[in-house]
Parts: structure tokens; C-alpha cells; sequence
């Protein structure tokens, strides 16, 4: 019963000019933009050194490199006959996918035309 009163307290709590939950409306992340002195500094260090790094990581231990040898082998049959890939695990590729997220994100919130490019050259 106390835990129900609990989830009930923000509709009771402040009267008839309260706002409830029903009356908040989704918003766009693109119309949301972080100008804090928080956030706004670390949202800009993964834009600018963060998500290049992840990227150069990516292609020096051969994660993105193993998406060409898949598409060799799936195309012609030709590239990768032993199976063998360039990184450890076969699960590297999902690295690549968040890195490729986070770019995508990223450009949302400051649009960067190298970074735009590199992600097309993927």
C-alpha cells in the first residue's frame, strides 16, 4: 500500500497546476541541445577524440578490414578460403557497429564533414 501512495504522490502533490506525466510530450533528440558546463564538454570530447580514436582502433586491429574479407567470401568465394579473420573474436564486427552509432549520433549534435566522409568510406 505505501509503495502505491509513493507512485501515486507526483499526481496529489502540487495541486491542479502540477504537470502530469500524460502531459509530457516526446521531443526530438535533435531539437535537444546540451549547453551545460557538465555534459556539454564531455558530449564534445567523444565528437572530437573519442569516436576518431574507436575508428583508428577499429582499422589497426583489422576489425573493419574483416568486413572486407566477409564481402569477398560472400561475393566470389575468393579472399578468405581459411576462414580466418584479421582480429580475435568473431564478434569484433559489433564494435564497429556502436562506433558507427555514436558517429551517427554525434554528427546529429555537430555536423563534421571528415567524419561524415569516413563513415561513408566504411
Amino acid at each position: 500500500m505505501k509503495i502505491l501512495l509513493l507512485c501515486l504522490l507526483p499526481f496529489f502533490a502540487f495541486g491542479q497546476n502540477s504537470i502530469l506525466i500524460r502531459d509530457i510530450k516526446p521531443l526530438p533528440f535533435t531539437d535537444v541541445k546540451v549547453k551545460d558546463k557538465f555534459w556539454a564538454p564531455r558530449i564534445e570530447t567523444v565528437c572530437k577524440t573519442t569516436i576518431p580514436f574507436a575508428l583508428r582502433q577499429c582499422e589497426e586491429t583489422g576489425r573493419i578490414r574483416n568486413f572486407e574479407l566477409a564481402s569477398r567470401d560472400a561475393g566470389t568465394g575468393s579472399g578468405n578460403e581459411n576462414g580466418a579473420f584479421c582480429s580475435a573474436y568473431p564478434f569484433d564486427d559489433s564494435d564497429v557497429y556502436k562506433i558507427i552509432e555514436g558517429a551517427a549520433y554525434a554528427l546529429q549534435h555537430q555536423y563534421d564533414a571528415s567524419l561524415d566522409a569516413q563513415l561513408d568510406s566504411l
